[in-house]
């Protein structure tokens, strides 16, 4: 998904199917929770082929993102591109 740089619009760009490991690395701060964390950092490094210091690297500028997101109270989904997606 792409969001606009100024506002609380997410435009859908594509879909993909992802295996349980790869999710459980998407969803990071739920993974965290659940107390699985060391099996998808593991995940991670293997997929990417990168070492420890690099996950932890890109794991802090994903969550400067997400911080960043989320000081927006409503975000709007714009599914126009869903249909032509799914063809």
């Amino acid at each position: 998904t792409l969001y606009d740089g100024c506002g609380s619009l997410f435009h859908l760009q594509s879909l993909f199917a992802v295996c349980k490991d790869c999710h459980s690395v998407i969803h990071i701060g739920r993974t965290q929770l659940k107390g699985d964390i060391v099996r998808a950092e593991n995940h991670y490094m293997k997929v990417n082929n990168c070492s420890y210091a690099e996950y932890r690297y890109n794991l802090g500028k994903a969550n400067e993102e997400h911080k960043k997101m989320n000081k927006i109270s409503e975000w709007k989904l714009d599914l126009t591109n869903l249909e032509k997606i799914l063809k």
